[in-house]
């Protein structure tokens, strides 16, 4: 079984900052910005003949940064390039299938911005 939230976090870890698959608690006093990798609801299966088929498996990516970087476009610009460096990445077994827009996501605090996009995965069930 492929642990896809494993290999996305490696591929995300290139762009040179913190991936996340849990938020420490002091995560916005370290350096912004970071990303957060999370499973979003269940897999889909589709079946295959002589096989178990492909699970289709949705991952959201949250973008933390400063009010500095959100206020500047930065923030959106980086979340653009987070979603080219995805877009129809593969590795072994699994592919990206999908990765959506970019789109700002509510904020835990006053001092730290967040904007995210869900990515579809499949990989073989």
């Amino acid at each position: 079984m492929v642990d896809e939230k494993a290999v996305i976090i490696s591929k995300l870890s290139k762009l040179g900052f913190p991936v996340y698959s849990e938020l420490p608690h002091d995560f916005e006093e370290k350096h912004l910005p970071v990303l957060w990798v999370q499973h979003v609801g269940p897999a889909a299966r589709r079946q295959a003949i002589n096989s178990r088929g492909i699970d289709y498996v949705d991952l959201d990516i949250d973008l933390f940064v400063s009010l500095d970087m959100w206020h500047t476009g930065a923030a959106m610009e980086l979340a653009q390039t987070i979603r080219t460096h995805m877009h129809r990445f593969r590795e072994g077994m699994l592919k990206v299938l999908d990765t959506g827009r970019p789109e700002p996501r509510p904020d835990f605090n006053s001092t730290i911005r967040r904007c995210g996009l869900t990515i579809t995965v499949a990989v073989p069930a």
